[in-house]
């Protein structure tokens, strides 16, 4: 699970076991397949320091966060995890660098599905 550019400073798993959220220094939190051990979707930015601390919603769908800066944030993530899942349920398959193009636009090509 590399990505961040420094210290992870906070772990959570989702309610189900599926997903894992990482949070540190570089300010993003991180969302990880723990079957796979890939990103899912883009890193999620939006403190103005590093993030301390990451809490899942019961229902898995929202993320809270605080940060050193002195905030707290709550993130929309079931968007993030459902467009892929979504994606490969459709297809059937595994999509092609192409069609990866279409759904994850700039995020880096991923063989996400089975």
């Amino acid at each position: 699970m590399l990505g961040h550019t420094g210290t992870v400073y906070a772990v959570a798993f989702s309610p189900d076991g599926k997903t894992v959220a990482t949070a540190g220094e570089d300010r993003s939190l991180r969302l990880w397949d723990v079957e796979t051990h890939r990103l899912i979707g883009r890193p999620i930015s939006g403190h103005d320091g590093a993030v301390q601390a990451i809490a899942f919603a019961p229902d898995g769908r929202l993320v809270a966060t605080a940060g050193a800066d002195g905030t707290a944030r709550v993130w929309n993530v079931s968007e993030v995890v459902d467009v892929l899942s979504q994606t490969c349920a459709a297809a059937g398959r595994p999509i092609s660098p192409e069609e990866w193009r279409l759904y994850a636009q700039d995020l880096p090509y991923q063989r996400v599905c089975p």
